[in-house]
């Protein structure tokens, strides 16, 4: 059992070092629908604040770098939720960072408190089932000296 404990700690932290989602513009998002997604997305809760002029993602001044920082932002303020990388088909989820230069997009991958949370709760839980298999060992052992 303690291996079997071990094994899922180190599972738990590989999941923690994971790599991240974001959610980004499609290649083949017409000009039309991305700007009304990128006006949706920053009226309903994304940060286009570094989108902004002198913003750190203001550069390149496209509509599809603008739209797939705010389409990020978003997505990670709504806790990756599925539905919240659905722009009207404008978008898609990547497995690799857009970040660039000092444009940095925030990504879903685990903060080490949360990798710690999943921890403990695994620790309890490991912790009940030896303590349970242990109970039964003694049982057994009871029964058949009775």
């Amino acid at each position: 059992m303690a291996t079997e404990a071990v094994f899922g700690v180190v599972l738990l932290l590989s999941a923690a070092v994971a790599a991240g989602n974001w959610c980004v513009v499609r290649s083949d998002a017409s000009e039309q629908a991305l700007q009304t997604a990128l006006d949706y997305a920053c009226s309903a809760g994304a940060d286009c604040s570094p989108i902004q002029p002198n913003g750190l993602c203001f550069l390149p001044n496209t509509l599809q770098a603008h739209a797939s920082y705010a389409f990020n932002s978003y997505y990670q303020r709504k806790n990756n939720a599925p539905d919240s990388c659905s722009f009207a088909s404008t978008s898609t989820i990547a497995r690799t960072d857009p970040s660039y230069g000092s444009c940095v997009y925030p990504s879903s991958a685990r903060t080490l408190k949360s990798c710690l949370v999943e921890i403990a709760k695994f620790y309890g839980e490991a912790k009940g089932l030896l303590f349970r298999d242990l109970k039964k060992e003694v049982k057994k052992v009871g029964e058949a000296k009775s």
